[in-house]
């Protein structure tokens, strides 16, 4: 039988003496609770808040004001119709703060006020910029602002 080498022999002696040693009258560390598949689909189907709003569910309701004490400044111009079809788009021509401008990409929502209606067509609309008040700040008298037109509605503050 071959001896330890001297510097296991304390290690090994530690160990030993560990393990033979009598449990303590402290209680046992709590085990990890260990989350049920069950409990995840709960906490899943439950309402979601998220900090600083105000503990709203994000499933709930939300009644947000749409704004109001709206003022605009009005453009008076012509809409061309660049698309039609799924998502019909013109460009507004008309003056901005003294230039002319044909701000494109902007989209269609009253197609009705183009006879007819293809791409071509134009007619009399009007490029509202919000001035005072809590509202959509780019609209069109026919649709919505495209990018190009909220560039000028940022310019023209």
């Amino acid at each position: 039988m071959r001896s330890l080498p001297r510097l296991l022999v304390p290690s090994v002696l530690a160990l030993a003496a560990a393990c033979s040693s009598k449990p303590s009258n402290s209680p046992a560390p709590a085990a990890p609770e260990v989350a049920k598949v069950g409990d995840a689909q709960r906490a899943l189907a439950a309402p979601q808040t998220v900090p600083g709003d105000a503990g709203l569910a994000l499933d709930a309701p939300q009644n947000v004001p749409g704004g109001g004490g709206c003022t605009y400044t009005e453009i008076k111009g012509r809409c061309q119709l660049t698309a039609v079809g799924d998502y019909p788009a013109m460009t507004f021509i008309g003056t901005v703060d003294g230039k002319a401008v044909e701000l494109a990409g902007n989209t269609v929502d009253d197609t009705a006020a183009f006879k007819p209606f293809r791409v071509g067509t134009s007619a009399a609309c009007t490029l509202k910029f919000e001035t005072q008040g809590t509202c959509t700040p780019c609209l069109t008298s026919v649709g919505s602002c495209g990018q190009a037109a909220w560039g000028a509605q940022s310019a023209h503050k």
